[in-house]
């Protein structure tokens, strides 16, 4: 076959057609293993045709001459790039910084290939080390050992003594090829500074991260750009959705980052329409993008204020935000999988600073706790004052006033954002707390309460004629008996603890103890009493209260030690807080949660009674029933364990 054409690279295409004697016609097929036939040519996609073609695109012969010198193509061979991701279709070539990308005019034979078969001049006329090659059809991939500068557009060429040979065999040398000028496939390096934020602290706290409302964005690159960077400001859980193939899928910030950066046609962004959500399920609320542009400075540097959008579409919640900038350079080259389209290099870079504009004052149910609270009382003599801030940033107290007397430097700050103030002395009645405050993004708050302190209450024990079994939930200020039990009514006491029995008898108002049993001087928490009376009176008890601190005793609980067989124990209060006019309530935990037997007595006891002194009789006291305070309790253990505070 004889082709009549000046051209040295083009591609045939042809088909053989055949009849036999008896008037059968045959094609011949260029894939046997799938053939096609003149009745059954399958249905024509012009997407995937090949042109030219003779009878059946699905049988056509194809095949190229090439007598064409191998050339590098100046319009595609960039820097940025090292090697191919074959996950894309097409293939795209790999950033990388160290890369330079040169593309032939046709598939290149890669054994032709050395370290030494190109050198690379740099723009200052240095030459750069080739340390690695890789070759892909017509892309020859060159990796330095350093990284190039995002502007650098080196001169490569074919080294003296050197060849590339294509897979025709065809051959070309650094005297027919001249070096190329490598175009700028680097994308331009950002880099963003934000300063001028309200923030009073350091770090996280500092201008550069914190603001109630303006912030300064600065944008700097390490090349000439083609305009202004644009500058967005987004939430940090910015989400949106793309439908692809049918299929639904999330996206976030960190993809809306991706998609500004490396090569597009145009200016990259979202397809038109697409709905931009701030958080996610029920409490994700809609976001408009607010696109702007730097304002340029001297040098490659662009300026601008940001503050919030006064919009509902474009406002942004407190919380993280994330400045992202994006620009192209002012490079343009083709690239093959970009429809052999020129393409723009564009950089993306971000940074986070936080929005806060609200400080909430702790008399709120969310912005955290005062002690005593509003409009209580109080009963310690010298109550602690607390202030604690539920703000998640630091909180200055400016001024702190208790009855218009200043003791804001009087505050210690255990821990953060709570502040306590233990006054050396404070006068029964009425006192007021006014605060002013202010959190490190300089939001301030002000706020006032009131308590009045007033004298502990007694704990009343109320008797009936006859004998009682009773305990007390904290031992007294006064353990001794003449004190605890003063009414004269109050003729005879029977204490209990693991050692055996104590009496005391009040004989002309002294209380005497009974040769039989020891003695019982003192009466204490922990355990049950039989106490007799002879009429119907109410004994006022001064106890203990939460936290005892003008004594400065160290905290403690209290177990109640037993032995195997029957005890009779007392019910405690360990917080204290039932130590008042709270005989016969139901005794609760810290949450307030009614306290049960079998978490109180524990899971091992067998039985167990109180003394209803009203119709003279044991009641049993169940697992499931709730402690009452006051009460002396009948318990049974098959062993000495103990009650656990």
């Amino acid at each position: 076959m004889r082709l009549d054409s000046d051209d040295l690279e083009f591609g045939v295409d042809f088909q053989a057609f055949v009849v036999d004697l008896a008037g059968n016609v045959g094609f011949s097929d260029s894939d046997p293993d799938n053939p096609y036939f003149i009745n059954d040519l399958g249905v024509e996609d012009p997407r995937e045709r090949n042109e030219p073609n003779v009878l059946g695109y699905y049988s056509a012969h194809i095949f190229g001459l090439d007598e064409k010198d191998p050339e590098i193509s100046t319009t595609r061979s960039a820097t940025g790039y090292y090697g191919v991701d074959f996950g894309k279709q097409p293939v795209e070539p790999i950033a990388d910084r160290r890369g330079v990308m040169l593309v032939f005019d046709g598939p290149i034979s890669a054994s032709s290939i050395t370290l030494d078969t190109f050198y690379v001049e740099l723009d200052d006329g240095s030459e750069a080390e080739v340390v690695d090659v890789t070759v892909h059809e017509q892309y020859v991939f060159l990796k330095l050992r350093h990284e190039l500068a995002s502007d650098a557009t080196p001169f490569v060429g074919i080294a003296a003594g050197e060849s590339v040979r294509d897979r025709a065999g065809n051959i070309t040398s650094g005297r027919e090829q001249r070096r190329v000028e490598a175009n700028d496939g680097i994308s331009p390096n950002l880099t963003i500074t934000l300063s001028g934020g309200s923030g009073s602290g350091e770090g996280a706290e500092g201008p550069g991260q914190l603001t109630n409302g303006l912030i300064n964005i600065r944008v700097e690159s390490d090349e000439p750009l083609q305009g202004a960077p644009r500058i967005v400001v987004v939430c940090e859980n910015l989400r949106w959705e793309e439908t692809i193939r049918g299929r639904k899928i999330e996206y976030d910030v960190d993809d809306f980052i991706a998609n500004r950066r490396g090569v597009f046609i145009s200016k990259p962004q979202e397809d038109s329409g697409t709905r931009y959500m701030c958080g996610s399920g029920d409490d994700a609320t809609p976001f408009q993008l607010q696109e702007v542009q730097g304002n340029a400075r001297p040098g490659e540097v662009w300026e601008f204020g940001w503050s919030n959008s006064r919009g509902a579409s474009g406002r942004l919640e407190d919380g993280r935000l994330r400045v992202v900038a994006f620009a192209r350079d002012r490079s343009r080259y083709e690239r093959a999988d970009k429809a052999n389209k020129d393409v723009q290099s564009w950089g993306a870079v971000s940074a986070t600073f936080r929005l806060d504009r609200t400080f909430e004052s702790p008399l709120k149910p969310s912005g955290g706790n005062v002690h005593p609270s509003d409009a209580s009382e109080v009963s310690e003599p010298r109550p602690f004052i607390i202030l604690e801030f539920a703000e998640s940033t630091t909180v200055t107290l400016d001024s702190v006033t208790l009855d218009g007397v200043e003791i804001a430097d009087e505050f210690q700050s255990p821990d953060v954002n709570r502040f306590v103030y233990w006054p050396l002395s404070m006068a029964r009645g009425e006192h007021e707390i006014e605060v002013e405050a202010t959190d490190a993004a300089g939001n301030s708050v002000e706020f006032d309460f009131k308590f009045e302190s007033t004298q502990r209450g007694d704990f009343v024990l109320n008797f009936v004629t006859g004998w009682n079994a009773i305990s007390l939930p904290a031992d007294p200020v006064d353990t001794h008996i003449d004190a605890v039990f003063t009414d004269p009514a109050i003729q005879a006491v029977v204490g209990w603890d693991t050692e055996g029995w104590r009496v005391a008898i009040r004989r002309d108002g002294v209380w005497e103890s009974n040769e039989m049993f020891g003695t019982l001087p003192s009466v204490r928490a922990r355990y049950g009493y039989w106490v007799k009376s002879s009429s119907f009176v109410s004994q006022r008890v001064a106890l203990r209260g939460p936290v005892y601190r003008v004594e400065g005793a160290v905290p403690g609980l209290t177990d109640i030690p037993t032995a195997a067989g029957w005890n009779f124990v007392g019910v405690i209060d360990i917080d204290g807080d039932q130590t008042e006019d709270h005989f016969g309530v139901t005794l609760r935990d810290s949450q307030n949660n009614p306290v049960s037997a079998r978490d109180y007595l524990g899971a091992n006891f067998i039985r167990a009674y109180t003394w209803d002194a009203t119709f003279n009789r044991f009641e049993v006291l169940r697992p499931s029933d709730t402690m009452t305070i006051g009460d002396g309790v009948w318990v049974y253990f098959s062993d000495g364990t103990g009650i656990a505070p």
